[in-house]
């Protein structure tokens, strides 16, 4: 599954994805092109609402 499909699934993903400026938007997105699995993609949206908050 797409990183979108999974962050669509996850709603503090996605709370945490929208709060990011495009910058650390687009740094984040250039690191899903290194993951090859629907495990690992999952894992790494579940790991974004454990970010810390952005200031």
């Amino acid at each position: 599954m797409s990183f979108v499909m999974n962050l669509a699934q996850n709603d503090a993903a996605r709370k945490k994805f929208q709060s990011m400026t495009d910058e650390e938007k687009e740094n984040l997105i250039n690191k899903t092109h290194d993951i090859h699995s629907r495990d690992e993609m999952r894992s790494f949206v579940n790991g974004l609402s454990d970010l810390p908050p952005q200031q």
